[in-house]
């Protein structure tokens, strides 16, 4: 009789360890002797040990591997950054302020105009110009300011240049101040050159004295005559305007000699030749004073120059 034990101890030891695949070192065989019954003489069956040689051989041939391992994981390797492009230093001239040397801005005068610059870029600027330019803002009128030159400019460096600007029409205008203006300097942003600002150019009149003069007399006591202009130094019309004269005496009094009112326009650059003439109260030396536009009746352009004085020197 052939029995598979091999078979069933080798299953269970698979499923013992959990090995899918167990191959046995070497072939297991059992020999198990086997009795057969015959008849003797007694006619009684008797045990013959079979000739045969009965073995038990696996019924399954399973061969063994390795336990199973845990595969460790592989980290992924960070890309490694590209190093930024280098850039190359430049500079960069930016105009930071543009501002009138006076207020009001007066048409056919010299009005001093001052623009800043700087660069602000990362290396030095060589020679460059900055432009100026005032254009009306009805674009009938454009006033070309001039150009002006600036040596160099180093990195984070400011300078400051001075135009003249003089316009014949008064208006509202927007004045342009340009730095690099022919394109010289090779800058990181060639944006960002301009600045702009609005102004009004101003007709205003300017009443002011002048050219007074001492007459001698051979009259009574204390009597004087004197002569002065009154003048219109602006660039409009004075209107309706008051006259005041008058003293200090020896003593220190005042008086008022005269006042009186021009009615008839004062046109601008014109003048109007004046005299004074009277009695002093007090003999000796006195200081006489004309105020034109006394009141300030006249919007001018200069405030400051309306009075004017002369020794009088009476007997």
């Amino acid at each position: 009789m052939r029995v598979t034990v091999a078979a069933f101890v080798v299953v269970m030891s698979v499923l013992a360890t959990g090995c899918t695949t167990v191959a046995p070192a070497a072939s297991i065989v059992i020999s198990v002797p086997v009795q057969t019954a015959s008849a003797g003489a007694s006619g009684a069956p008797s045990a013959v040990p079979s000739t045969a040689s009965d073995s038990i051989e696996p019924a399954v041939s399973v061969e063994p591997s390795a336990a199973p391992t845990a595969q460790s994981a592989t980290p992924t390797p960070k890309p490694s950054k590209s190093p930024k492009p280098s850039v190359a230093a430049m500079p960069n001239l930016v105009v930071t302020k543009v501002a009138l040397g006076a207020d009001p801005w007066l048409i056919n005068t010299d009005t001093p105009l001052k623009v800043t610059v700087k660069n602000d870029g990362s290396a030095d600027a060589a020679k460059f110009l900055v432009e100026a330019e005032a254009v009306s803002v009805d674009g009938n009128t454009t006033n070309d300011l001039g150009q002006m030159p600036v040596g160099s400019l180093a990195a984070g460096a400011s300078a400051e240049v001075t135009f003249n600007a003089n316009v014949a029409t008064a208006g509202d205008y927007t004045i342009t101040a340009t730095a690099d203006f022919n394109g010289d300097i090779d800058e990181s942003n060639e944006n960002d050159n301009t600045k702009q600002l609005k102004a009004a150019a101003a007709s205003l009149p300017d009443l002011t004295v002048t050219d007074l003069t001492d007459e001698p007399i051979t009259g009574g006591p204390n009597e004087y005559e004197f002569n002065y202009t009154l003048r219109n130094l602006g660039t409009a019309d004075a209107n309706n305007f008051s006259v005041l004269v008058f003293y200090d005496a020896p003593d220190g009094s005042t008086g008022q000699i005269d006042k009186y009112e021009v009615t008839n326009p004062l046109p601008a650059g014109d003048n109007i030749l004046k005299f004074s003439d009277g009695t002093l109260p007090q003999s000796g030396t006195n200081h006489v004073y004309i105020d034109v536009d006394y009141g300030n009746q006249v919007d001018e352009s200069d405030e400051d120059n309306n009075e004017a004085g002369i020794d009088v020197t009476v007997k």
